[in-house]
């Protein structure tokens, strides 16, 4: 069983999660916690905090649990209008393999975004979270028109970035809002089918997919 929270007190702002958080989470028999990985400054100057996140996972392994970290549009905060650009992979992917370097001995699974499925379907602009099926394809598996000297995060995919730092890291596609299908064409059941061709049209298939695990939110 896990648990998803801030990496920081939500009664004290700005103050990491300590060992009464943890110790809490400990007595509720939790054995993971997905925390998000949130930058902090102005774009395009953002930071992540290391050592509050430090000081948090820390605090997890202390008490035997595990660090599920969460990597979305908090982790790199460009406006959404740019996350279809081969620009904004490569930034997503150089600070997706930083995160994975700076806690190699700490974390081993990472979740790429979250909820990039609502507002999907026929007619639908999207939501807030919402990244088209294509250009959520070429963030996990690669983008066929990066320029590999240039632009080799994006060329490779945030899945083999992740693999190239950490072999045995379990790298989960977003959580998924939903675990439904309507026959309006709404809902993530058509959202990861057309995932699934675009990954194909990419050379992707059983057993090579750019993930290990498919998140849902079960609600």
């Amino acid at each position: 069983m896990g648990i998803n929270l801030p990496p920081y007190r939500m009664d004290t702002p700005g103050v990491p999660i300590d060992d009464q958080i943890v110790g809490d989470l400990e007595s509720l028999g939790a054995k993971w916690m997905r925390f998000e990985f949130r930058a902090m400054g102005s774009v395009p100057n953002t930071y992540i905090p290391y050592a509050d996140y430090h000081l948090a996972a820390d605090n997890l392994a202390a008490r035997g649990i595990e660090a599920l970290g969460l990597i979305d549009y908090t982790t790199l905060p460009w406006s959404k209008d740019t996350w279809s650009t081969t620009a904004y992979r490569e930034a997503f992917v150089s600070r997706t393999s930083e995160l994975v370097d700076e806690f190699e001995n700490k974390i081993h699974a990472w979740e790429i975004w979250n909820e990039e499925d609502i507002g999907y379907g026929p007619g639908e602009p999207g939501g807030d979270t919402y990244m088209r099926p294509l250009d959520y394809a070429y963030l996990l598996g690669g983008d066929p028109s990066a320029d590999e000297a240039t632009q080799r995060g994006a060329a490779m995919g945030v899945y083999e970035a992740i693999k190239t730092k950490d072999p045995d890291a379990v790298v989960l596609l977003g959580g998924l809002s939903n675990a439904w299908k309507g026959e309006d064409g709404r809902g993530a059941g058509h959202y990861l089918d057309e995932l699934y061709q675009r990954l194909s049209d990419l050379g992707y298939g059983p057993g090579t997919w750019p993930f290990d695990v498919v998140a849902v939110h079960p609600y």
